[in-house]
Order: C-alpha cells, then sequence, then structure tokens
C-alpha cells in the first residue's frame, strides 16, 4: 500500500538519456555500473558491519519471452529522497572527481538502459519505517518528454531494513539499437562472471570489507601469480633488478587548481583561467599512483600486461599496447618493444590511476588527458623499451628496468628467473613443458601452501642450475674424492671443468658455467645476435642492422597491414559497424551471426614488398570468429570509383561470407555470388545506398535535438520568440499539438516556458534562426562562437558573422525543406544526409 507519492525531475531530456543508452559498453561493465554504486554505499558503513551485494541473473528463456530481470541489491545506508533525485540524473555525483566508483551518474544511465526499458530503484533507510520507490520507463519519457518520474512511500519489502535494490526489467526488442544486450550478458556464463567480477574487483575484494554474491556463488578475488618481493637477477648494467616494483602514494606530478571551480591554473599564475570564476583561491593537487609491477612466475602468449584500476575497479585488465608497443617520435610508426624474443610475455601489475579521468562508460581511460601522459611516462619512460634506441640510456622508468633484466628466457635458471629441470644424459637445464606449468597453475589456484607462495616454483628455479650428481672423482690437486659433475673442487679450488674468462685483460680459469668471473666481475655470457626479418617487407637483414635496407623500416617495426600494426591511429565508426550481422543465403537458410567492425584510419594503409615498393589499399579485412575492416577514407578509389564505406564494407564481408559458405556454389552457383551477398547486406543494414529510406529518420532526430537545445536557449524570450513567429507557423503549432492529443488551452502555457518549441515543425525552426540568430550559437545549439567575435576582430568580425548565418541558415533550410518534402531520389538524400551531417557536427551535448 502506498503511503505517499512525489515527483523527482531526472534531467537530462529524455531524448539524450535513450542516446546515452546507445554508447559503447561491454555487457559485463553494465553490471559493473550497478556494483560500483553499491561499493560507493556500502563504504560509508562502519568496518565491523557486514556489507553484502547480491546478483540476481535472468535465464535464457527468460530474456526471450520478455519477462527477465537483471537485480543488483545492497544492504548499504540507502537514500533519502533528494539523493534518490540526485542519483538518477545523468552526470550527477555527490563526490569529488576522483572520490568514488560510480555513485550512479552518466554510467548508471547508460548501464540500465542498455539493460533494458524499464529501471525500478527500491532503496530504505534504517530509521525509517518506509522505502522509497521510483521506476524509469525510457520508452514512456520519450514519448511524453517529460523529464519527471513518480517516486513513491512504499512499506519496507520484506528482508530489507536498509539499502537500495536496482531492478532492469523488460529487455530491448529486435528494432531496438540494444536488442539483444541483457542475452549477451547471460550468455557469459555463471563461472565466467564470476571470475570476470572477481579480476575486475580483485583488491576490493581481497579486503575483505565487502562480499559480492552471484545467485548463490561468491566472487573471491583474482590474484597475480608473481614472484615474491624478495626475488632478483643481476643485471650487468643495471644490477640488481627486483621481480616487482610497488609504489605507495608516489606523487608524480603537483599542480595548482582553483578552490572554486576546481580549473587547473597555470604555472606562473596565480588567478583561475575560467572567465566565469576568476577566482584567486588555490589549492595544490597531487597526482599519486600505487600499486606494483612485477614478473610473472610463467610466460603466456596473452596472459600479461598491466591491469589498470580506478577507485578499487580495474577499468583494463592485461593492458599492453600503452607500455609494450613504442610511437616512434619521426614516424609514428608502432615499434613492438615486448615482446620480440618469442610471443609470449610475463611482465605484468596492478596500478591504481585514480586521478586519470575515463570516459562516461568507464570503458577506458582518456588517453589524451595530460593525466594519462603523465602516469605512463611514469611507468615506461619516454623512450622504447629496447636499449641502445634514443633516449634509453636515460631512461630509469619501472618497466624499462623490469625489460632489461626479464626480457629474454634463453636458459632456465636464477639468471633468467625461469624454471627448469635436468633430463638424463643432457647437458643443460629443460624448461618446463606445458602440462607442467598447466599442473604448477592450478596448484596456484587452489591456494595450495608453496604453490600460492612462490616457495615450490623456487625450488625448480634453483634446481635449473644444478646439475644433478652422477658420482665421485678425484681431485689432482688434493686427492679428495668430490661429487661427479662439479665444476670445482670443494676442498681446494682445482677447476675440473674449466675456460678462460672472456676478458682478455683477465684470462683467469674459471669454471665452466661461471656467470661472472670470481677474479674481475666480467660477464661470461656472450651476447648472441642473430639475423632477424623485416616484419613489414620480409627481408632478412645483419645482425647489426638497426633498420631494413629494403624498405628502411627500423628493426621491430610492425606490419602496418597487419592487425597490430593497423591498431595505432584511427578510430571505431559505430555507423560502419554491426553487430550479429545475418543475412539470408542462396538456399534460403541465414548465416550465423557475426560482429563487423570498422574502423577508419587516420593515414595510408601501405603494403610493402620484397623489392623495396609499396601499394597503398583501400582496406584491409581480418576474418576469424569476427570480422575487422580497415578502412583508409582518403584513398582515392572511393571517389573515383564513386564506392562508398557502406558498400566497401558490405563487400569485404561478402567476400568472407562467399569463402566461408562455400559449400552453397555447389547447388546455388548462380545466387551465391560476392554480388549478391554484397546487394543483401546493404539492402538490410545500410538501405539508405539503395533508396531514400533512412533519411527521414536522420532529419527527424536532428529536429527533435534542436528543439530540444533551442527549448533550453530562448528561456526568458519564449513568449517573444512566439510572438515573432509568421501566422502560418502559429496554426501549424496549434494544429500539431491537438494531433498529439494536447488540448489548445495549453498554447498559453507552453509558449511562456519554451516548450512550444516541441511542437513546432522544421519551417518554424529556420523561421525563429532568420530573426533571431544569436539563439543558435555560442553553445546554445552549436558550439560556434558568435557573439564576441566582433570584439575579437573589430574590423572584419560583422563580415564573419555574416558567413557564419549564411552558412548555417543554408544547410538548415536544406534541411528543414527535405524533412518536410522528402528526398525524391539518392541524389537529394545524399544532400539531405550531407547537411544533416554538419548541422550535427557543432550541436553542442
Amino acid at each position: 500500500m502506498t503511503i505517499a507519492e512525489s515527483e523527482i525531475t531526472i534531467t537530462p531530456d529524455p531524448q539524450i538519456l535513450q542516446v546515452l543508452t546507445y554508447l559503447e559498453m561491454r555487457p559485463i561493465n553494465s553490471l559493473c555500473e550497478l556494483i560500483d554504486n553499491s561499493i560507493d554505499a556500502l563504504s560509508t558503513l562502519p568496518d565491523d558491519e557486514a556489507s553484502l551485494i547480491v546478483i540476481e541473473l535472468p535465464t535464457r528463456r527468460e530474456v526471450e519471452d520478455g519477462t527477465a530481470r537483471v537485480r543488483v541489491r545492497d544492504n548499504g545506508p540507502g537514500m533519502t529522497l533528494a539523493q534518490v533525485e540526485n542519483s538518477l540524473r545523468a552526470g550527477y555525483s555527490s563526490k569529488p572527481r576522483h572520490g568514488s566508483l560510480g555513485l550512479f551518474g552518466v554510467g548508471f544511465n547508460i548501464a540500465t538502459g542498455k539493460l533494458g526499458r524499464l529501471t525500478r530503484v527500491v532503496t530504505a533507510r534504517k530509521d525509517d519505517d518506509y522505502a522509497i520507490e521510483t521506476t524509469i520507463d525510457l520508452v514512456s519519457l520519450k514519448l511524453s518528454g517529460n523529464f519527471k518520474v513518480k517516486a513513491a512511500q512504499i512499506p519496507k519489502p520484506e528482508g530489507l531494513s536498509h539499502g537500495t535494490i536496482v531492478e532492469i526489467m523488460q529487455p530491448w526488442g529486435s528494432g531496438n539499437q540494444n536488442f539483444g544486450f541483457m542475452m549477451k550478458l547471460i550468455s557469459i556464463g555463471r563461472p565466467k562472471t564470476l571470475s570476470l567480477l572477481g579480476r575486475i574487483y580483485a583488491t576490493i575484494l581481497r579486503q575483505k570489507r565487502f562480499r559480492i554474491i552471484v545467485g548463490e556463488d561468491s566472487v573471491e578475488p583474482f590474484h597475480h601469480c608473481v614472484w615474491d618481493d624478495s626475488r632478483y637477477v643481476e643485471h650487468t648494467k643495471h644490477g640488481k633488478i627486483p621481480a616487482v616494483y610497488r609504489f605507495t602514494n608516489r606523487v608524480i606530478h603537483t599542480y595548482q587548481k582553483c578552490a572554486a571551480c576546481g580549473s587547473a591554473i597555470p604555472d606562473g599564475e596565480s588567478q583561475c583561467p575560467d572567465i566565469a570564476c576568476r577566482s584567486t583561491s588555490t589549492l595544490t593537487q597531487e597526482e599519486r599512483i600505487n600499486g606494483w609491477v612485477g614478473v610473472q612466475r610463467f610466460l603466456d602468449a596473452s596472459h600479461f600486461g598491466i591491469d589498470l584500476i580506478r577507485n578499487g575497479r580495474a577499468i583494463r585488465t592485461l593492458e599492453k599496447e600503452p607500455f609494450f608497443i613504442f610511437q616512434d617520435p619521426d614516424t609514428g610508426d608502432p615499434i613492438v618493444d615486448y615482446p620480440i624474443d618469442n610471443r609470449e610475455g610475463r611482465i605484468i601489475g596492478e596500478i591504481h590511476l585514480d586521478h586519470v579521468p575515463v570516459d562516461p562508460a568507464k570503458q577506458s581511460f582518456e588517453h589524451s588527458s595530460p593525466e594519462w601522459r603523465r602516469a605512463v611516462e611514469f611507468l615506461r619512460g619516454r623512450s622504447s623499451l629496447q636499449p641502445g634506441q634514443p633516449g634509453a640510456d636515460s631512461n630509469s622508468s619501472p618497466i624499462f628496468k623490469l625489460y632489461q633484466g626479464y626480457r629474454k628466457v634463453r636458459t632456465p635458471g636464477r639468471r633468467s628467473m625461469s624454471m627448469g629441470k635436468w633430463l638424463p644424459g643432457s647437458n643443460e637445464p629443460r624448461a618446463l613443458s606445458k602440462s607442467e606449468l598447466d599442473e604448477l597453475r592450478k596448484k596456484f589456484d587452489s591456494r595450495e601452501p608453496g604453490y600460492f607462495d612462490d616457495t615450490e616454483w623456487w625450488k625448480l628455479v634453483e634446481q635449473a642450475d644444478q646439475k644433478p650428481v652422477t658420482g665421485l672423482r678425484k681431485c689432482p690437486s688434493c686427492h679428495l674424492e668430490s661429487p661427479d659433475g662439479i665444476e670445482e673442487c670443494p676442498y681446494c679450488a682445482h677447476i675440473f671443468e674449466g675456460k678462460a674468462c672472456i676478458d682478455n685483460n683477465c684470462g683467469q680459469i674459471i669454471g665452466l658455467s661461471s656467470v661472472t668471473c670470481p677474479h674481475c666481475g666480467a660477464n661470461q655470457i656472450p651476447q648472441i645476435e642473430e639475423p632477424w626479418a623485416c616484419r613489414v617487407c620480409g627481408n632478412t637483414n645483419g645482425t647489426d642492422d638497426a633498420s631494413c635496407h629494403i624498405c628502411s623500416h627500423v628493426r621491430g617495426t610492425v606490419n602496418p597491414v597487419s592487425k597490430e600494426g593497423l591498431q595505432g591511429p584511427g578510430h571505431k565508426d559505430d555507423s560502419l559497424s554491426v553487430a550479429g550481422l545475418s543475412i539470408t543465403l542462396a538456399s534460403g537458410t541465414p548465416s550465423s551471426p557475426i560482429d563487423v567492425t570498422t574502423y577508419l584510419t587516420d593515414g595510408a594503409i601501405f603494403s610493402y614488398h620484397g623489392d623495396g615498393s609499396k601499394t597503398r589499399l583501400p582496406s584491409v579485412r581480418f576474418a576469424e570468429s569476427d570480422i575487422e575492416i580497415y578502412i583508409d577514407p582518403k584513398h582515392p578509389f572511393f571517389e573515383l570509383a564513386g564506392v562508398s564505406f557502406e558498400q566497401q564494407v558490405a563487400s569485404e564481408t561478402a567476400a568472407f561470407l562467399h569463402t566461408y559458405y562455400a559449400s552453397q556454389a555447389a547447388k546455388y552457383s548462380a545466387e551465391h555470388s560476392v554480388t549478391k551477398l554484397t546487394h543483401e547486406i546493404l539492402n538490410k543494414y545500410w538501405p539508405d545506398n539503395y533508396s531514400t529510406a533512412g533519411v527521414e529518420a536522420e532529419l527527424e532526430s536532428l529536429f527533435m535535438s534542436l528543439r530540444s537545445h533551442l527549448a533550453d536557449a530562448v528561456q526568458d524570450e519564449s513568449s517573444d520568440v512566439y510572438t515573432n513567429l509568421p501566422q502560418e507557423e502559429k496554426t501549424a503549432l496549434a494544429s500539431e499539438l491537438v494531433r498529439r492529443g494536447r488540448d489548445v488551452s495549453e498554447l498559453s502555457e507552453v509558449k511562456e516556458n519554451g516548450q512550444f518549441l516541441h511542437f513546432l515543425r522544421p519551417k518554424g525552426i529556420v523561421e525563429i534562426f532568420r530573426v533571431n540568430p544569436k539563439l543558435f550559437f555560442d553553445g546554445k545549439v552549436w558550439d560556434i562562437t558568435y557573439a564576441e567575435i566582433p570584439t575579437i576582430d573589430p574590423i572584419g568580425g560583422e563580415r564573419l558573422q555574416a558567413q557564419i548565418r549564411n552558412e548555417q541558415g543554408s544547410l538548415l533550410e536544406i534541411a528543414a525543406a527535405y524533412a518536410e518534402k522528402g528526398a525524391e531520389n539518392p541524389r537529394e538524400a545524399e544532400l539531405a544526409k550531407a547537411a544533416c551531417k554538419l548541422l550535427w557536427a557543432k550541436l553542442g551535448v
């Protein structure tokens, strides 16, 4: 029974709220957003109070029949009505910038909106005798254009003395961009979900302040299989290099910021640079790093890299590129630093970057931010990790040192800190087999003493340095017997099996396996250099060649047409990517769904040949279980041949499907063709390439956003803006008001508060622009500077303002014309789309 009911405001506009749900987010991270909010709430409880987060996931059948519910419940302190209202506002946070994991806000809106259309929040506080319930229905909000939702006081649900429950229901149907997202989440499976959450929240779970339960299973924290802090190797140049470098509150940068608005204050300045603030009150801000980097006890082809953590949540795990791939400062080419001796690595770490900003969906850190660049520089330095490269001599970063000490694993033993064993008759130890390593890892995962710590592992390192004793031999100097196989008499130090010190100035006879000379300290392991093959053109180069003498690329440069080489400058294009692409084959059966991801490169794509020549390619395709396509958008092929990017993606995908389903050709040779498959893909996923379909939706979306921005911009001028409309537009506005089921009597209210703009046709927007263009610039609608131009340029300012008005006005007229009459042919459709694209480009957030 409801006790009381009220309304709360959940800005932004429902249209923007739904657009947020289209941002990219991995399914497991949608669950993490809900967990983050619970952890933030639980962190306020006393340490002696049990903190619990319980997650309930639906079954596949429940998702398919639409009855699914994702539920996250905590026993935190609960929220007041005001806190509920603030929590559901996209972008709101009650904590400082670096103070918490989530606290609802943008990430919460993205996560819940991707999972389903309906979100229910129930929260209760210990001292209250009621709970607060509110429900967000994205579809209803969008249709109503209303910012408000109901919040009711209800009796506390059974078992909820205090805490918060978040439930997401009604997974999206096939017509929505987020269709299948909830299914992807549950398809991860219970064991994998437990493992992923244990990895993501490892540092928090290890503190044992919180418990996370999925169904009936506890999430156990992940532990890195790293060597003990006491282990180290000796390096000729760098001396003792420990297996682990740890940092506790390491200050890597200090700067001044405004105490009023938080803006950074440039060195030498004493006043806030923000014109709207100009405060002289400052605070000292420190950028601190916590965590460690070290060496894993085993080599692995993929399980190495750095876990990057923000406020206890791993945003990225096993991150490699920022730390192990170096951008050549002269050419911009990516150079792989690690691993280069084989395809396996073992440098790992956990680094807490609480001060580095992340994207709204917490998928990654903002790599363009100065905080990120300073953190990476501290960890890996400014140079390549490879010795001998420019700047390497002055690089003293922890990852650089680990690279020098642990990059190569040639012979097992203490020198390389790798495990091995001696086989009968062998002259050197052999590395452990994969099955032997797998057994050790199982014991580590089971937390067996001696295997969870590195005691038993270290015995296998020492074992590799000790050749088994096979008998006794008599020393010719002291005539005492010693174990056969040792190089030096333990009684008189006579050398049984020796060699001359590698240093010609020394020349002393030392043990055959001596790593360093006991007389002069010289390193006895000669550096073996071998010819290397260029990864770009395939040419074999000499040992001393620093760069390929055919294509001139530096040693270690990645092949620019490999997936690794193309993952540098460029960006993913969502409009050219399709999740779960499936078409009807010649046999009438659907193809298996595959994800097609398309990237537009910032530079040209060149394939290099063994004769030194190169060929520029319009696109490159990689196909395994899914497809990745890289397109050079400036390749002349697209302009000269009139081929669109959509057509190229469809063609590349069709070529893959034609080969993958080659058996279709035996029975349907005429219909199973690349051309037919290309047509099917374009017709289903990019119909605008064949017709004018799709343009209307783009135009409708554009003017919907323009109306929303303009309604916020008019404010006190709303009545005047309405008055200046031509009578024709006022009449059309009233008709639209009635068509949407509203009463004409509401016209007086909506023209005063600016909401009449939501009922205005595109031509009416053009009329407002003609009369009052200043309402559209300076961030009100478009992020284009306008009002200050005459101040910036007193001579040519008015002329520049007129130019801006004409350009934006012309685009607006084109878009409005086609929005009302429709595009009659593909050429008109292209013109309308181009105007749309240009108008969207400067639209404010």
